[in-house]
């Protein structure tokens, strides 16, 4: 581009502003050339178009999410007792599912967890409001706890080691009768 009888480079004509360029116009005569073809080329493409907001969800009571829990459960675990407990808060709302022994807590949390719908942005922070959150709860009666031998595999502070849980929460124990109270499971036996 040539300018006041000077040739200006490729990055120095990046760094001449709008503001230099009207006023040479005005010294020159020619107020047109902050519009050249040369310049317009050079300008930062426009701001892409914000994305579509996702289409509207249906909307389904939490106590429609519970049911539906109620009946994969039966459907996965026939004859195994569960304990569905379903809940609202300022946040959204949630489902508690509890039960005793029986099936290992990794089937049932694969199960549960396909009803959570938690909605986040791009970051993948969690944005607050209609979020539905399920949680899963298993309880060990003391017979199991003897059984795998528990109390003689504490670490020292009377903590489970990691290898203990691991094995507890993967293993099938039988079905034991227990009653669910406030949404929770409690068994007649002592459980932990």
């Amino acid at each position: 581009m040539r300018l006041l009888g000077f040739t200006l480079k490729r990055q120095e004509r990046r760094t001449i502003d709008i503001a230099t360029l009207r006023y040479l116009g005005k010294i020159l005569g020619s107020p047109d050339i902050v519009t050249t073809p040369l310049l317009k080329a050079e300008r930062p493409p426009p701001m892409a178009a914000p994305t579509p907001p996702e289409p509207p969800r249906h909307y389904e009571a939490v106590k429609e999410t519970a049911q539906r829990i109620r009946d994969a459960l039966g459907k996965a675990f026939p004859g195994q007792k569960f304990c569905v407990k379903s809940q609202y808060f300022s946040g959204g709302s949630s489902v508690d599912v509890s039960w005793i022994d029986g099936p290992a807590s990794a089937k049932v949390d694969a199960l549960v967890k396909e009803f959570e719908s938690v909605r986040r942005d791009q970051f993948g922070e969690i944005l607050s409001g209609g979020n539905r959150y399920i949680s899963a709860t298993r309880r060990y009666t003391k017979s199991v706890y003897e059984r795998e031998k528990v109390a003689e595999n504490l670490e020292p502070g009377g903590v489970m080691g990691s290898q203990m849980w691991q094995k507890l929460s993967s293993s099938d124990y039988p079905q034991v009768p227990f009653k669910c109270e406030r949404g929770f499971a409690h068994s007649s036996e002592e459980s932990f």
